[in-house]
């Protein structure tokens, strides 16, 4: 099996279920408040002072999140760039499901690593072979 392939196989693996949705899958019982979205990419801008902001894909400034944990919370629930989400309100409740959150994404690619190693094991390209599959399904890890 070469790269391409193997890439190809990730992301249909990935893309029929084996990726979690978040923060629906991560919310539990906790109580969360609607907050809308521009329904488009967000990337996280510069710290100043102290926030953080996160900006529209065209580099407008759409939230100022007064630590980082808030703007890693918009940035993964925006991946499927939804209208709007379930914002939890709870600190920790927030936090802990970022955590899980990455925790499963880190799991993913530990699984990725696995195959990589088993099915091309003569290849040092799995750094590229990873961030393409991350990249194609719009996955971030921050």
């Amino acid at each position: 099996m070469d790269e391409k392939k193997f890439i190809k196989i990730w992301i249909e693996k990935l893309k029929n279920g084996m990726v979690k949705s978040f923060p629906n899958d991560f919310i539990g019982d906790a109580e969360t408040e609607l907050m809308a979205l521009p329904g488009k990419a967000l990337v996280l801008g510069p710290e100043l002072f102290g926030t953080f902001e996160v900006l529209d894909s065209d580099k407008h400034l759409f939230y100022q999140a007064q630590d980082l944990m808030v703007a890693k919370y918009l940035l993964y629930a925006n991946r499927n760039k939804p209208a709007e989400i379930n914002f939890i309100t709870d600190l920790v409740l927030r936090e802990a499901a970022i955590k899980n959150y990455e925790k499963h994404l880190d799991e993913i690619v530990m699984e990725i690593v696995k195959d990589f190693r088993l099915q091309i094991p003569n290849s040092k390209k799995f750094f590229e072979a990873s961030n393409q599959i991350f990249n194609m399904l719009n996955l971030q890890r921050y």
